[in-house]
């Protein structure tokens, strides 16, 4: 909807240049085409003041168009060659963690389902350039090269997006195998903790107590790690499509039933 909202507001703005750029151009020629003098039999009109008091108010009108179009084009260039180049770039990023994978899977989508919505504002941004060129408006050279790099930047991103799709079942592979590790680890993990936590000589009185306050403090450190990175997990799995477990250990149960108990 916001993407909607976005081009129909630049649709409205194409439309509005054009529609001022059309009447205060005709206004213009038509003031320009007032005669200074007419005779008009025995009489001699002289209009200078009349054409001197109306030439300028088109002229003026003009000019500010022509100072607002061209800002506005860039502007959008900008915001679109950004979105497109953050796009093919986040798209074509190396990929080794878990979370990785998740943040590519996801931004694939986004991008997949944007990428319409890009093209068609950068078809407004193109109706805003021939405005430009059909009425002659004043535009630094620079934007008129930054414009010709938008569309390029689009086509690459939209191959970025089919080379990425074409290769999503592979990278959904891998994520799960990454997954898989790490919930392996974070097992391994869980069991060495609690086994540490186990450990009789915690229990003992008469151990020195500076040492045991180090241990202690060494135990919370690891705990407040483990709880992280199983939080981590946890949205990493319950934000995958298919899933369906009200909780991280219920779904981690299903696939690891030791787990639970361990935890």
């Amino acid at each position: 909807l916001k993407d909607l909202e976005g081009f129909e507001r630049m649709v409205q703005d194409v439309e509005f240049f054009r529609e001022k750029l059309a009447i205060y151009t005709r206004q213009s020629i038509i003031t320009k085409l007032i005669p200074i003098a007419r005779s008009l039999g025995l009489i001699n009109v002289d209009s200078s003041i009349f054409k001197g008091t109306v030439i300028p108010s088109p002229l003026i009108c003009l000019d500010c168009v022509y100072e607002v179009l061209p800002t506005v084009a860039r502007q959008e260039v900008d915001r679109l060659t950004k979105e497109t180049q953050d796009g093919e770039y986040t798209l074509t990023l190396t990929l080794t963690t878990t979370l990785d994978y998740v943040n590519h899977l996801t931004f694939l989508r986004q991008i997949q389902l944007r990428i319409e919505s890009l093209e068609r504002e950068s078809d407004a941004v193109r109706s805003m350039y021939d405005l430009i060129d059909a009425f002659k408006v004043p535009v630094p050279p620079e934007d008129l090269a930054i414009y010709q790099t938008l569309h390029p930047a689009i086509e690459r991103t939209a191959t970025a997006i089919d080379k990425a799709i074409a290769e999503r079942d592979a990278k959904v592979d891998t994520f799960f195998s990454c997954l898989n590790k790490d919930i392996g680890d974070l097992i391994n993990e869980v069991k060495e903790t609690k086994q540490s936590v186990e450990n009789p000589l915690l229990l003992d009185n008469t151990r020195d107590r500076a040492e045991l306050i180090v241990e202690l403090d060494r135990l919370e450190r690891i705990d407040l790690t483990l709880q992280i990175s199983g939080n981590q997990l946890e949205d990493q799995i319950l934000s995958r499509p298919g899933i369906r477990a009200s909780s991280f250990l219920e779904w981690l149960g299903k696939l690891y039933p030791n787990v639970v108990k361990v935890c």
